[in-house]
């Protein structure tokens, strides 16, 4: 187990939380797919919070921050296809980017 651990642990549940959220608001079920979003956001709250704690391994935070600002537009002008996008082809993708970040530090094999 190395420093980088409960960084991958919570990473790999908001991707998890995003690809669940992306599959309700695709298959119409809006309710559940913002439910599991701002669920997410606990985690990628976390993941921030951790990632100042321990220093930054090399992710593209600028980009995500980017990414996310658009999110509340979407949210506010109830744009569930935009919303969707943003997370399923912006979001998720620099979340693998960031195992890849981090695991580009570690010894030990990608699982």
């Amino acid at each position: 187990m190395n420093e980088f651990t409960p960084l991958c642990e919570r990473n790999g549940r908001f991707r998890e939380s995003l690809r669940s959220s992306v599959g309700h608001f695709r298959r119409g079920e809006d309710h559940l797919g913002l439910d599991e979003f701002l669920n997410s956001l606990d985690d990628l709250e976390s993941i921030l919070d951790y990632l100042q704690y321990v220093g930054e391994p090399e992710i593209e935070i600028e980009e995500l921050l980017e990414a996310l600002k658009e999110l509340p537009a979407y949210l506010r002008a109830q744009d569930v296809t935009a919303l969707t996008d943003a997370l399923e082809f912006t979001v998720y993708p620099l979340t693998e980017k960031w195992i890849g970040g981090v695991t580009e530090n570690d010894d030990s094999p990608r699982g």
